[in-house]
């Protein structure tokens, strides 16, 4: 069943990492909630699961706090040493890399492989401390952005 976006009836999964909950639309617009995450699904789906991780020099973005009120909140600019601070450096501002190809590259290997401080955007607030991560270990495609904006809450459906 397309509905004129490529898509079928099978549906499409996203599962994220840090023990955050696997959301699954399946056909029909149904979603699930599940426990499954990023290794589960690589068990199960293989060599075509991609972890995709996302990198922030800086900006703002919505999340809850622990008391789970709803808020914006601001990160950056990214610190000397972090994972951020070096992806910002690259002539590009906004890229994505393709770890399972990088890692070929004399010396970017070691680099990836190296854990560093790291800012991951929760869904919850705050995020400290940093968790040191060696982005080869965690994620198959890192996308850099160099500035975020919070997103904006679409109005409820009656």
């Amino acid at each position: 069943m397309d509905r004129g976006h490529g898509g079928d009836a099978q549906g499409v999964a996203l599962a994220a990492p840090y023990s955050d909950a696997l959301v699954e639309r399946g056909a029909f617009g149904v979603v699930r909630l599940g426990g499954a995450k990023g290794a589960d699904l690589r068990e199960l789906v293989g060599r075509e699961y991609l972890a995709v991780g996302t990198s922030v020099h800086s900006g703002d973005y919505r999340a809850r706090t622990a008391n789970g009120q709803s808020g914006v909140f601001s990160v950056g600019p990214a610190a000397p040493g972090s994972n951020e601070y070096t992806l910002d450096q690259v002539r590009n501002r906004d890229f994505y890399v393709d770890q399972r190809a990088a890692r070929r590259i004399s010396g970017v290997g070691a680099w990836l492989d190296t854990a560093r401080p790291t800012y991951v955007i929760p869904g919850r607030y705050p995020n400290n401390p940093t968790p040191p991560l060696a982005l080869r270990r965690a994620f198959d495609i890192v996308v850099h952005l160099h500035t975020v904006r919070a997103s904006v809450p679409l109005p409820p459906t009656e």
